[in-house]
């Protein structure tokens, strides 16, 4: 009889744990549908570009020159970069802007907001960028599996 009452408060402590434990993330499915749903949605003018990309737990920790980078023909006008993601919990993202300096080098510029709510509202980005030849921009920092999402909005001239 003792050995049964330790079984089942065990059963009920490990019952317990399984509630509290995080949820998993999205399916494969959803985070492709999600993705599917960004790069088919109509960006209107003042977009630039977009780029889209999976994140999960075991993903290295960003560096230097990683994320999806978009470059231009043409210096551009950044404003903002409008980020989002899915599935449960929080990301951080980081903006790296390059641009033409007057001497002919190039400098970049990084831009960090941290704890964006996935499935929440899309989450601007100010950078307020001259001369733009390329932007960066990573994910990072899931618990769980999920998409991130950012549009770059600006102008590039005619």
């Amino acid at each position: 009889m003792h050995l049964r009452a330790r079984t089942v408060a065990g059963t009920v402590v490990l019952l317990a744990l399984a509630a509290c434990s995080a949820p998993a993330g999205g399916t494969p499915e959803q985070i492709s549908a999600w993705i599917a749903e960004q790069d088919a949605a109509d960006q209107g003018t003042g977009t630039l570009g977009t780029a889209t990309s999976r994140v999960g737990p075991g993903d290295p920790e960003p560096s230097a020159g990683t994320g999806i980078t978009l470059e231009y023909d043409a210096p551009a006008r950044v404003d903002a970069v409008r980020v989002s993601c899915f599935g449960d919990g929080t990301l951080d993202f980081t903006v790296a802007t390059t641009s033409a300096d007057d001497h002919g080098g190039s400098t970049t510029r990084d831009a960090e907001v941290t704890d964006v709510a996935c499935g929440g509202d899309p989450v601007e980005i100010p950078l307020d960028a001259t001369g733009v030849t390329a932007v960066r921009t990573t994910g990072s920092g899931a618990d769980r599996t999920g998409a991130w999402h950012a549009e770059i909005l600006g102008t590039q001239p005619a």
